[in-house]
This record gives C-alpha cells, sequence and structure tokens, in this order.
C-alpha cells in the first residue's frame, strides 16, 4: 500500500475519533440544581414563587418576609400580618418577630436603650475624696460627667441612705432607685448630654417601662427634658414628660417655658409597670400611649401647645416621696429613636 496513501487514511480515522468525542461530550447534560434564584443578599429571594422568604434592600432596610414580600421604607405599607421596622431585619408571619440589625438601622436612626442590665453607683457628691470622684466602672453618679448617669439627690437628714442599684433576679434588667426617708426627699437621674432633639420632618419615638411604690405618696417623673437637677419641682422650659401625681398619670410638653399638661385618664397601682410611650409624627403632632393603647393626642398649635422642636434634651426619670419612709422607684427600660 502506498505509505502516503495510508498516513492519510490514519489521519482521517484519529479526526472522526475526535469528532464523536466532541459530539458525545457536547449532548452530555450534567445535573442541574432545581431552577430557582438561590443567592441569598440584597434584592435576591429563596423560593420567588410564593414569597416564602424574600431578602431586600428598600432604602437601605433588610427584611426577611415569612409569607409574602412586604417593601420598607419610606412611605410604604406592610402586609396585615407583618411585623414592618424600618432599617431593621425582620422575621415575617402571624405574630411576627422583629430583630434589630444595628448596622443597618443606623444608616437611617438614632437608636438608643438602656435595659439596665449594668449598673454602679457613686454617691455623695459633696465628698471631697479623691478617689470617690474617680471610681471606674460607675454608671450613675452625683459628680457631672463622671457615669452615663447624674443622680441628684435630696436628703433631709443627710445620712446618704439613697438606693441605686440593678435588681438581682430583675429579668432583663431593672434599675431600682430609693429616695432617703424624709418628706419631700428626692432621687432623680438624667442622662448626660442631651443628644436627642425632635425635628421637623423626622419621626421619633419614645418609651419606658417602670413602676412606683406608693403611687399616692410619690411624684415621678419619666421623660426627655434639658438638664436640670431637680425636675420634678418645676419642669425644665423645653421637656417631654409623664408624671404621676396622686396616682394620676399626665403627659406634658414644654417649649420656651409654655407647657402643656393633660391628664392621660390612666390610674397608677402601686408597685405596678407600666409602660409610658409617645410617637412624634414628624409634622405637628405626638401620639401617646399607655400599656399599648393611644390616649391622647397633642397637635402643636404654635400658641399653648408646643413641642420643643428647637432644643436638645435628655432622658430623665425620678421620685419624690412625700412620706417619711424611703420609697422606690423600678425603671425596666427606657428608650429614644429619632430619624437622623
Amino acid at each position: 500500500m502506498n505509505k502516503s496513501f495510508f498516513k492519510f487514511a490514519v489521519l482521517i480515522a484519529m479526526v472522526l475519533c475526535v469528532g464523536a468525542i466532541v459530539s458525545t461530550a457536547t449532548n452530555y447534560t450534567f445535573p442541574q440544581q432545581p431552577t430557582q434564584s438561590h443567592k441569598i443578599g440584597f434584592g435576591s429571594v429563596i423560593d420567588g414563587g410564593t414569597g416564602a422568604v424574600c431578602i431586600s434592600s428598600c432604602d437601605g432596610m433588610a427584611y426577611v418576609s415569612g409569607q409574602e414580600a412586604c417593601q420598607i421604607g419610606t412611605g410604604s405599607n406592610a402586609t396585615d400580618n407583618s411585623f414592618q421596622y424600618r432599617d431593621s431585619m425582620i422575621v415575617d408571619g402571624d405574630g411576627g418577630l422583629g430583630i434589630s440589625v444595628y448596622g443597618l438601622m443606623q444608616l437611617k436612626y438614632i437608636f438608643w436603650q438602656d435595659d439596665f442590665i449594668e449598673g454602679g453607683y457613686v454617691a455623695t457628691a459633696a465628698s471631697t475624696n479623691f478617689i470617690d470622684q474617680y471610681i471606674p466602672g460607675s454608671k450613675f453618679s452625683e459628680y457631672a460627667d463622671r457615669g452615663a448617669w447624674l443622680v441628684s439627690v435630696v436628703d433631709g437628714d443627710g445620712d446618704g441612705d439613697e438606693v441605686v442599684k440593678i435588681q438581682d433576679a430583675g429579668h432583663g434588667g431593672i434599675l431600682k432607685i430609693e429616695s432617703t426617708d424624709k418628706a419631700s426627699d428626692s432621687i432623680e437621674c438624667q442622662m448626660n448630654g442631651e443628644s436627642f432633639q425632635i425635628q421637623s420632618g423626622e419621626e421619633a419615638w419614645f418609651n419606658a417601662r417602670w413602676a412606683t411604690e406608693d403611687v399616692d405618696a410619690n411624684t415621678n417623673v419619666v421623660g426627655l427634658a434639658l438638664s436640670d437637677t431637680a425636675v420634678i419641682g418645676s419642669f425644665p422650659n423645653d421637656h417631654i414628660l409623664f408624671a404621676n401625681y396622686g396616682g394620676d398619670l399626665y403627659f406634658s410638653v414644654g417649649q420656651n417655658g409654655t407647657a402643656y399638661a393633660v391628664d392621660t385618664g390612666v390610674d397608677l397601682a402601686n408597685a405596678t409597670h407600666v409602660t409610658t410611650a409617645w410617637y412624634w409624627d414628624g409634622v405637628d403632632t405626638i401620639t401617646v400611649t399607655v400599656n399599648g393603647t393611644a390616649v391622647t393626642n397633642l397637635t402643636d398649635n404654635g400658641t399653648t401647645i408646643l413641642f420643643p422642636d428647637d432644643q436638645a434634651i435628655s432622658p430623665v426619670f425620678g421620685i419624690e416621696t412625700s412620706d417619711t419612709g424611703k420609697d422606690y422607684m423600678l425603671i425596666d427600660y427606657i428608650g429614644c429613636y429619632l430619624e437622623r
């Protein structure tokens, strides 16, 4: 056989084999995952056909929806059985559960709450003892700017037996403040620095859960006010406060010395926690709630009702006793949340 022809025949055979291999590989179908979007991230969906789990970034927010998608952001609506909270992660469904994602919340909100898990108190502001003034780790102090909270005490006999402590076995953290034992003795705690200001166009929320030992003998305040060491005796010119007078719960707002107070219609009970809250709509109205129920709406009318929207104010709470026994106030939590 001609050698050239043999080589040509071998070459043709090799080309046909390679073509068969290529053809086989081309026609082979590799196993595939079921068709679905399975990338988890902003704007992605798991099981998008039912909307069972959706993760989205609406206006800087993220949420997880348990039944169907709901948009969370400015001017958005949520489904009836969903929990809406802007700048947070939501686990949604009947009786939905909201879980704060602080990194996202800080894009839009100033978020502050004290649950009083930890404490530490430096007393006797009149002391000249250098060590008293610089005890580390003290959250509450009678020395200005030595702790997160400034404590102001009126002690009729000077025996220094007031109490500022985290309760033992207080689930979730409960702070106890207790006055000394003379009539008109008091103790107030106000957060150092004025960091909260409600403003036009920006929503704001406040809530606090607290109790007082003897509603008839005690006067109490809880809320926000200009820095002051005697808030109970005379409300500062700018304030948004709840107050207990003889078991009647009042709500008061004031700007530049013009104050307006209303009786919420709620009667307090001895040593029984009450949850007091308000919501500012960013326009002109504050909605006041007690134990989750709206009790009144106040609208800034520019004359007799004025909200302190031109001053930064600070969280405060306190107790004054009218009898001769030591009386206490319990604070479960206090918080304030504002749009930036």
